[in-house]
């Protein structure tokens, strides 16, 4: 038995703008057809037919484009949509292509009645018709930024909204460096040229029929948050999809391992201390293993702090070598120092 279903959300990459789209699926096939709505270009509709599988990924083709656009545009022939469906919150995210090198991401949000234009970023959602607003908070990984990357950050926040420049709160030492625009925030001499605590919020005033809230707050040493507030949740999804696939390119895998596994590590190293020291006859011997396991310790304790969650190169036009390239470092330095417990106990432990 087949399931219509209907979806509103957004697209964004070469191309941004609003869908509406309506999905047919039968077993683990599905079609349905998609407008995809582009401000100051015009309309684009296409057929999707696909697989939908039993583990909600959806892996589908588009064809049939036909458009109303205000001007002149090469319409592509084919392109492809993959995505995943989160049925506890009814969202299906994924990517999106077609054979002229076109390509981004998107957020469809599904809806119990017909689609909808979705909203512009300055009309009022205070009209809505729903009168209750819908917050998501999403937590963050890890991230690296510098200064280039930090200007396109806080366009994607104050995007989609009617705030005309985001504030940045930079934190440094319990001091707090509160700033209009990143311009503003890089010429106060008083900030240093490395924050580790960033907090960027665009939210429309009340009084000029403004409802959206965002604030994303990138932490030192807590995992970072980003809280998203409106009437309009396909505009809250959609939005939280751009921020977060945005940080996903400027993220420290390394400083997340570390942060996650650190103390697991040491916690693995102490117990192989404890699992070979019976087998030491001598006490002096003993002693040196355990010394210099001790010393290791305390090396890699101190390392695991030295991986922030957060680093943002405010002056620095590109982020250090060592630091693009810290997952290298950080490996060899673990190599070296396993290497180093190997030889001890090879050497005062194995007849």
């Amino acid at each position: 038995m087949s399931d219509k279903t209907n979806w509103n959300g957004v697209a964004w990459g070469t191309s941004n703008g609003s869908i509406a789209a309506e999905m047919d699926r039968d077993g683990t096939r599905v079609t349905g057809d998609f407008v995809f709505s582009e401000p100051g270009i015009g309309q684009t509709k296409a057929r999707i037919e696909g697989e939908w599988a039993a583990d909600n990924r959806i892996t589908a083709a588009l064809n049939q484009f036909t458009s109303e656009q205000s001007v002149q545009l090469v319409l592509p022939q084919s392109g492809t949509m993959n995505g995943v469906f989160n049925p506890d919150e009814n969202i299906i995210q994924g990517t999106w292509a077609t054979e002229l090198g076109t390509h981004g991401n998107f957020t469809l949000v599904k809806v119990a009645a017909q689609p909808v234009q979705v909203p512009s970023g300055t009309a009022s959602a205070a009209t809505s018709a729903s009168p209750a607003l819908y917050s998501k908070t999403v937590i963050l990984e890890s991230c690296r930024l510098d200064e280039p990357s930090l200007r396109r950050l806080v366009e994607v926040v104050r995007s989609n909204t009617n705030v005309p420049t985001a504030v940045i709160n930079a934190v440094d030492e319990g001091r707090e460096f509160i700033h209009l625009g990143v311009e503003s925030l890089i010429a106060d001499p008083n900030v240093p040229s490395v924050v580790f605590s960033l907090i960027i919020s665009a939210n429309e005033p009340v009084i000029n029929a403004g409802t959206r809230t965002v604030t994303l707050a990138l932490k030192k040493d807590d995992p970072s948050t980003l809280f998203l507030s409106g009437y309009d949740r396909i505009w809250v999804e959609g939005q939280a999809a751009q921020i977060v696939s945005f940080l996903k390119n400027h993220e420290s895998k390394a400083a997340g391992f570390i942060r996650r596994r650190g103390q697991i590590l040491n916690s693995i190293i102490f117990l192989m201390m404890l699992g070979f020291l019976p087998s030491i006859p001598s006490l002096t011997d003993r002693f040196k293993v355990v010394g210099t396991t001790f010393l290791l310790l305390i090396s890699l304790l101190y390392s695991w702090g030295l991986a922030k969650n957060t680093k943002v190169f405010l002056r620095e036009p590109k982020i250090a070598w060592y630091e693009r390239h810290s997952g290298w470092l950080l490996t060899l330095i673990e190599i070296a120092l396993t290497g180093l417990i190997a030889y001890m106990i090879q050497k005062y432990v194995l007849p």
